[in-house]
C-alpha cells in the first residue's frame, strides 16, 4: 500500500497540478485569440478582437464614430464580435437591399440575438 501512496503523491504534486492548470489556461487563451481568424467564410475584421470581450472595448468611446472608422478601414461589409457572438455589419442602401431582398432566405434563419431583438417592432 505504501508504494501506491508514494506514486499518487508524486504524480499529483502541487507543482504538477500548477503546470497542468497553467497549460490549460494557455491552451484556452491561444484558442480564444486564434478562433476569430480561423473561421471560414466570414467578412474581414477591422481590428483584432479581444478575448472574451470581442470588439466591445473599441466601441466604448462612441459607437457611431468607431463604426464609421471601421467602415473606412474594412469596407462596406465587415465582422465584429460582441462578446463571443459574431455579427456581420452591412453598410449602404444597395448592400442592405441585396442582403435582405436577394438573400432573404439565407438571412431569415438567423438565431435570436439579445442585442437586436429587444421588442416586437416588425
Amino acid at each position: 500500500m505504501l508504494l501506491g501512496d508514494a506514486t499518487f503523491s508524486t504524480l499529483w504534486s502541487p507543482v504538477t497540478l500548477t503546470y497542468a492548470a497553467l497549460t490549460l489556461v494557455l491552451i484556452l487563451l491561444v484558442k480564444a485569440l486564434v478562433k476569430p481568424y480561423m473561421s471560414g467564410n466570414i467578412p474581414p475584421f477591422p481590428a483584432w478582437p479581444y478575448p472574451l470581450l470581442g470588439h466591445l472595448p473599441y466601441l466604448a468611446s462612441g459607437q457611431r464614430h468607431k463604426l464609421r472608422e471601421f467602415r473606412e478601414k474594412a469596407g462596406d461589409i465587415f465582422s465584429l464580435y460582441f462578446g463571443s457572438d459574431l455579427f456581420v455589419i452591412v453598410n449602404g442602401p444597395r448592400l442592405v437591399k441585396e442582403v435582405l431582398v436577394k438573400h432573404g432566405d439565407t438571412m431569415s434563419a438567423r438565431p435570436p440575438q439579445p442585442y437586436v431583438d429587444q421588442g416586437d417592432y416588425g
